[in-house]
């Protein structure tokens, strides 16, 4: 009778056992979707490097075009030399302008600030300077004083307003670019930058 009752108390105690375990699983799943959730709703407010739009006018692209005392070279594209000038680009920033009368040691003379900027060409006085989001011609004339004459985005359609300029693009280190969703109601867009922001919803993968 003893082993019976002992059988019976065995019986008992481990289907005790087996439902507090049962019981607690649907716990451990909760915990573990909670944690999960915690950690994706704070990946979505982690900071990460991305492009911003830069909207404006054509007379606040003509003010963003500036000169600007030497700098130091960093990212260097396009080298050209125009009269007794060396014009070096410094990619998505502008030109670096040295006087080169001693080919052998340029003397930098000022920094021409180009938003965008990747590519450049010189013909007479007139700098042709690609800024991602169009074609902008500059009178160099007066160094002091660069103006924009021209400015073209016809040959980028609409492109051009939905997404950062593909050389931007090709030159983002990630295979993912993300960016900030365009927003007509605010008007055109003139630039793209690349600054740290709350992940947005746009991206592009290369």
């Amino acid at each position: 009778m003893q082993k019976i009752q002992n059988k019976i108390s065995n019986s008992l105690l481990n289907h005790n056992l087996m439902f507090m375990k049962t019981k607690h699983i649907p716990i451990l799943l909760l915990s573990i979707f909670i944690l999960n959730s915690c950690d994706d709703r704070k990946n979505e407010l982690q900071k990460i490097s991305a492009f911003t739009p830069v909207y404006g006018s054509l007379d606040d692209l003509k003010a963003m075009i500036t000169s600007q005392p030497p700098r130091s070279l960093n990212s260097i594209g396009k080298i050209y030399t125009y009269n007794q000038l060396l014009l070096v680009n410094e990619q998505y920033e502008g030109v670096h302008v040295f006087d080169n009368s001693d080919p052998t040691n340029p003397i930098p003379i000022q920094f021409i600030q180009i938003p965008g900027n990747v590519d450049i060409a010189i013909k007479d006085q007139f700098v042709y300077a690609d800024m991602g989001v169009g074609m902008a011609t500059i009178n160099i004339q007066d160094l002091s004083n660069p103006v924009l004459t021209h400015f073209d985005q016809t040959y980028l359609g609409e492109k051009h307003q939905q997404r950062p300029p593909q050389n931007m693009i090709s030159a983002f280190s990630d295979e993912k670019v993300y960016f900030e969703c365009p927003d007509p109601s605010k008007g055109m867009i003139i630039s793209w930058e690349n600054k740290e922001i709350l992940k947005p919803d746009c991206y592009i993968i290369k």
